[in-house]
């Protein structure tokens, strides 16, 4: 074997990942000559393919917005702990305590020749050949020469984080894969480790930031301006990254995440004291608890709360007291709040895991195969972990692209997720979305509006008659999507009365002129 180790990529680009589809891995001729140079004593095509396995695994809790990015971040610290082991003759699977701190001493300050100053492409792409036959590139690193500097051995806290977060999460897989009994390496304590002194940032303050968005119109198109005032806006008001600031396109960012406590500070999310609901920021709160939490939240809290809803403040217990000073401390009433606030115990512990069982058999009614149940919930529940880690939100749209993405179809029936799915007849759906008074999300709404061209006439009319629903509601209603359903449905001016009792139309119209005589009123 060529010494000194020149690592290599093993996994391919995303864009040629084909996630539990090959049966071979790994796929492309060039990888697997490397991996035969591989001394036979680290295993590399053992050790390969469990961090290939790990890695279709892994892949149910990603976001559906941003599967490339995740996809890049696993197989970059996957692919450092492969060349690492093949290059000093050891087998990951096999890590021992000192391996691993060896491990930790190398990703602190990598060989320079693991390094390179720019992101090269992982593999020579030739026009008119498959990827099997795509050569390495020489020039492709695992490491940014900065990264390999030796002028200091700390190393920055957020990067250790994810360096160390690879090795934990592969670790944990492949130990419960095979019913092994071993402590996992990475939980040892490095007292020895350093980190980088973060570095202060400078701040704007409140009068330079109203003089220069004074200033910007002058200099820059209104366009431009508004857009340099959004990002200096978070970044005199934020310490989070600006992605997880913009959100997603199914959990956009919300402007009223940022908001000013009594004394005047920022805040970048809801104050945890009910205020949000209290100001009709949020409609509910939910506290979901395991079984084996405190009695004291699971009973006393629980009924406390349901009492103070009702406007009682008698028989509170301890906990349920204090919650009522703290609201009326801030402000807050007290009963508005704790009508909206609730406390769910779940049942997830293997011995006693009736919460699971009944959201497979949730799962089994909107499945289009009920035998999918048991799939979707394994990757609703990865994607919850990574949920909770990102502090992240679920939306309807999301989950049902969540399970698109991974093969599983919902049946076509009166739920929710089948309206935000549609085929074929859905009049069921609208008719239980009415009879629920549920209030519509954008998306729901926007489904229903589409749906007013189905060519389903008994779709498009019960549409209509749940669109006028929540129009009465206060909802409002796109007018001009309505009147293109009327001229999809032969227009105003139909002279055939007949035609609009067999078509849609007649509820179109009824919806419509509903519409103007609600915006006339609210002129007036």
């Amino acid at each position: 074997m060529t010494r000194p180790f020149i690592p290599f990529p093993i996994f391919p680009s995303y864009d040629h990942w084909q996630p539990n589809q090959v049966k071979r891995f790994p796929v492309n001729a060039y990888v697997s000559a490397r991996l035969n140079e591989v001394d036979e004593s680290c295993l590399p095509f053992i050790n390969a393919w469990y961090a290939d396995r790990y890695l279709n695994w892994i892949a149910h809790s990603w976001s559906p917005q941003t599967p490339h990015l995740q996809y890049y971040k696993t197989i970059n610290g996957l692919e450092k702990m492969l060349n690492w082991s093949f290059a000093n003759n050891l087998s990951l699977l096999d890590w021992t305590d000192a391996d691993f701190r060896d491990y930790v001493g190398f990703v602190q300050t990598p060989d320079s020749d693991w390094a390179s100053p720019s992101i090269q492409p992982r593999f020579l792409v030739s026009p008119g050949k498959d990827y099997h036959d795509y050569p390495i590139n020489p020039e492709w690193k695992l490491f940014h020469t900065a990264r390999a500097s030796k002028s200091s051995d700390a190393i920055d806290r957020n990067v250790w984080k994810r360096e160390i977060r690879s090795v934990t999460q592969f670790m944990d897989f492949y130990l419960k894969d095979v019913s092994a009994m071993r402590p996992n390496v990475s939980a040892a304590k490095l007292d020895w480790l350093s980190f980088k002194e973060p570095q202060a940032r400078g701040s704007i303050s409140d009068v330079v930031m109203e003089w220069i968005f004074e200033t910007l119109p002058n200099l820059l198109s209104p366009h431009n301006s508004h857009l340099i005032e959004m990002y200096l806006t978070i970044a005199r008001h934020t310490v989070r990254p600006m992605w997880q600031v913009l959100g997603t396109a199914s959990s956009p960012g919300r402007i009223d995440q940022f908001m000013r406590n009594e004394r005047g500070n920022w805040l970048e999310s809801h104050p945890k004291n009910g205020s949000a609901v209290h100001h009709g920021h949020l409609a509910y709160g939910v506290l979901a608890v395991a079984s084996d939490s405190s009695p004291t939240i699971i009973k006393n809290l629980a009924a406390d709360l349901e009492r103070l809803g009702q406007g009682r403040i008698d028989r509170l217990t301890k906990v349920g007291a204090e919650f009522h000073d703290i609201l009326i401390s801030d402000g807050v009433s007290a009963e508005r709040v704790c009508r909206h606030l609730r406390i769910r115990v779940i049942d997830t512990l293997l011995s006693n895991n009736r919460d699971i069982n009944a959201a497979k058999e949730i799962l089994a009614s909107i499945c289009e195969q009920e035998s999918d149940a048991a799939a979707a919930f394994d990757i609703l529940s990865h994607r919850a972990l990574g949920l909770i880690e990102n502090r992240g939100r679920w939306t309807l749209q999301g989950i049902l692209r969540l399970l698109k993405t991974r093969g599983i179809k919902l049946r076509n029936d009166g739920s929710p997720a089948a309206l935000l799915e549609p085929t074929g007849d859905l009049s069921a759906a609208f008719h239980v979305l009415r009879s629920s008074n549920m209030e519509p999300c954008s998306e729901m709404l926007e489904k229903a509006l589409s749906c007013l061209c189905s060519e389903c006439k008994s779709t498009s009319a019960s549409a209509a008659e749940l669109l006028s629903c929540w129009l009465n509601e206060g909802v409002v209603i796109d007018a001009d999507k309505v009147d293109k359903a009327i001229e999809h449905w032969g227009g105003f001016q139909t002279a055939k009365p007949l035609l609009r009792l067999h078509t849609p139309l007649h509820s179109i119209i009824e919806l419509s002129d509903k519409i103007r005589a609600t915006t006339m009123a609210a002129e007036k």
